[in-house]
């Protein structure tokens, strides 16, 4: 019985030891570090990023896609049959205006305008033959004009020289040259081809000047005004902004509700013809209330935008005018010089406990 006793005094004085022991390490919930004013959990701010709303000019943008073409472009193509001889370009050569591209075999040209040039003499002397019936002196210049004319018809002489020129035209078409200053494009003659073979010989385009073709909807004609300013930029590398106007507006729809427009733009090593590109049309608003597009977001399906205000975030109901990518006008709710919150506002509500991050 005493061995009993003795055996759960011990247990008991173990089971106190260990309790007492565990309870002694453990850190007390409601200690002054851990407790608000109020006594509860300790609170932690919202870390946000804020932005002033500014008075300034803000630039509406209509984005749009389109293509590249040269400002002055031209198609070349065989007018005269035949064997080309030379070839004397390549494509992306620049050439200047009368140079010489392609040339063709001319021999039988040349045989032409050999025999328009004997058909024409052999008419000159029936000519004088005729006039002769009607001054046996040879001396011409009391003849009428009318006998004169009616000489050069029976003669010959007047088709005679209209076979000539045909012959010395011909003869010019088997020189291809340029027309315009430019570089040379979708060439594929070869030498010792026949031009039969050939759609054309080639294209020229002036890149001294671009221009950009695009289409807008019916309901965006407004922003289509000749002199506009756009910015274009390749697919391929939205950094690069072209700056141009808009030159041209065909204000017509079509069948699928667009509106061609054409805007000019500079000589550019970021572009070339047949390029494809987006661009954007830019309509300044002056004396408009801008904040980062960032700073507005939606509560109760209301635009939002909360304000700092000492260390709380306030919930403030706006009206937004026009958008771009990147700033919204505000027309209502807000005041210029007001503290927007930027970044952090997505999780925050009224009067939440914010704290700005300084960037260094």
């Amino acid at each position: 019985m005493k061995k009993t006793i003795v055996k759960a005094i011990s247990y008991f004085f173990c089971i106190y030891t260990i309790t007492f022991s565990f309870q002694s390490c453990r850190t007390p919930i409601n200690s002054e570090n851990n407790k608000t004013e109020g006594g509860g959990a300790k609170a932690i701010p919202v870390y946000v990023t804020t932005a002033k709303a500014e008075v300034k000019t803000f630039y509406n943008e209509l984005w749009c896609n389109g293509k590249v073409e040269a400002g002055q472009a031209a198609t070349l193509n065989f007018e005269q049959p035949g064997i080309v001889k030379e070839v004397l370009i390549r494509n992306g050569q620049e050439v200047k205006r009368g140079d010489i591209l392609v040339r063709l075999d001319d021999s039988q040209q040349r045989l032409a305008l050999q025999k328009a040039e004997g058909m024409l003499e052999r008419a000159k002397v029936e000519m004088a033959d005729i006039l002769l019936g009607y001054n046996s002196s040879g001396d011409t210049a009391n003849i009428s004009p009318q006998v004169k004319q009616t000489a050069c018809i029976r003669s010959g002489l007047y088709d005679a020289r209209l076979e000539l020129k045909e012959a010395q035209l011909h003869l010019s078409k088997t020189i291809i040259k340029s027309p315009i200053n430019g570089r040379i494009v979708d060439f594929e003659v070869q030498p010792n081809n026949p031009t039969s073979i050939y759609n054309k010989v080639c294209r020229i385009i002036d890149e001294s000047s671009l221009r950009v073709r695009f289409g807008i909807m019916e309901t965006e004609l407004e922003w289509a005004q000749v002199g506009t300013e756009v910015q274009v930029s390749p697919l391929s590398s939205s950094g690069i902004k072209v700056i141009g106007h808009i030159a041209e507006v065909n204000r017509i729809v079509d069948k699928t509700g667009m509106v061609s427009v054409v805007a000019s733009l500079p000589k550019t090593q970021h572009l070339i013809p047949g390029m494809n590109v987006k661009l954007c049309i830019r309509k300044a608003i002056p004396n408009a209330l801008v904040i980062p597009i960032e700073a507005l977001t939606q509560r109760q399906n209301r635009d939002v935008v909360f304000v700092m205000s000492d260390s709380l975030a306030i919930w403030k109901y706006v009206e937004v005018g026009p958008r771009n990518i990147t700033e919204v006008v505000i027309t209502d709710g807000l005041k210029p010089g007001e503290k927007v919150i930027v970044k952090g506002n997505a999780t925050i509500g009224h009067e939440a406990w914010v704290k700005e991050l300084i960037s260094e």
